[in-house]
């Protein structure tokens, strides 16, 4: 069951960390809709491209692992199997 979760955990991490990289990675986006790639240049971009604004904020939040969203999720699935591990360990062999 710990290596069930374990497994669950590690495969949900590395999609999510897969689609948060791709989701914050919309430089190419960014310098194709404003022709520079300055960002001094680039003020008011969320004014022009407010769908990508969005998306990116919502990528960056979750890729900092806040609560509501699956970056918090996946990692705490880890974090619980580590411990469960850990637990296991000192319950059977302690």
């Amino acid at each position: 069951m710990l290596a069930s979760l374990a497994l669950i955990a590690g495969l949900y991490h590395t999609i999510n960390h897969a689609v948060f990289k791709g989701c914050c990675s919309s430089a190419r986006a960014r310098s194709a809709r404003t022709h520079t790639r300055d960002m001094e240049h680039m003020g008011g971009l969320a004014k022009r491209m407010p769908q990508t604004a969005f998306l990116f904020s919502d990528c960056a939040v979750a890729i900092s692992a806040l609560p509501p969203l699956n970056g918090f999720v996946s990692e705490w699935l880890t974090y619980q199997s580590l411990l469960q591990g850990i637990r296991t360990r000192t319950v059977c062999c302690g």
